[in-house]
């Protein structure tokens, strides 16, 4: 069973599920007033459950969009219209959903299609950090057959390091990677330090895998989009070495 914060916290209360089942958001939104006008509700949690509207909105495009690609469920009419619904499209507002949208997308991605594990022993680890990418090309590396998502804990032995927001490091314990398609093949990852509550560091990045490109390249042209200083290099070539051991490219033949 994993601890990873992402898969596990809850991204909306239980009311938020009963209230969406209405017609549309906007009678969601007036079901809120109409239970806090009454005194059934205070304004403090209507207000945060008309903030997750979005968010449930979100998962069930995900599943209506076959859990392919984040920019199909944020496009979707059901998403739009929750997001429209519950911030009259203010651009803080808008700005702070997209942010947590990426996390919530993999979210569901990877319970909707299997839960599935890759398992790195703490002896494997250390060795996955000194992987030669150079040779190896996009079309080598895939997930195992069938999965689209993959939660992989992080052995301490790994030393990856993820910094927070205040200028310290943690060692990385989980990843979860998620594989949208071609035409436009792209990984999406969420790291997360470890801890049983909010991880106390967290991030989302993502990396286009066209065809034919050297892997050893890709990671390269990742690492000169992102701020210096962070060991973004050293996490993306642990990813591909786990990926690389777990399936490798004699077994693609």
């Amino acid at each position: 069973m994993t601890t990873m914060f992402v898969l596990t916290a809850p991204v909306y209360p239980y009311e938020t599920l009963r209230y969406a089942a209405l017609t549309t958001p906007r009678e969601a939104l007036a079901a809120l007033r109409r239970d806090v006008a009454a005194g059934r509700l205070d304004e403090a949690n209507a207000a945060h459950i008309a903030s997750t509207l979005p968010l449930l909105a979100l998962e069930e495009s995900a599943r209506r969009t076959g859990y392919l690609r984040l920019q199909d469920a944020l496009v979707a009419d059901e998403t739009w219209d929750a997001i429209s619904a519950t911030t009259g499209r203010d651009p803080d507002r808008v700005a702070q959903l997209r942010r947590q949208f990426p996390e919530v997308w993999m979210r569901s991605v990877w319970h909707g299609t299997g839960r599935h594990e890759l398992a790195v022993t703490a002896g494997a680890a250390p060795r996955l950090c000194n992987i030669a990418l150079h040779g190896y090309t996009t079309d080598q590396v895939r997930l195992p057959v069938g999965h689209r998502a993959v939660h992989i804990i992080v052995p301490p032995s790994a030393a990856l390091e993820v910094p927070d927001g205040l200028g310290r490091t943690w060692l990385a314990a989980h990843i979860l990677l998620v594989e949208e398609p071609a035409p436009r093949r792209r990984w999406r990852l969420c790291v997360e330090a470890g801890a049983l509550t909010d991880a106390p560091a967290r991030h989302v990045m993502s990396v286009d895998l066209p065809a034919g490109v050297d892997l050893d390249t890709v990671v390269r042209g990742f690492d000169a989009t992102v701020v210096a200083g962070a060991r973004w290099r050293a996490i993306w070539t642990w990813t591909l070495a786990a990926v690389l051991m777990h399936t490798p490219p004699s077994s693609l033949r």
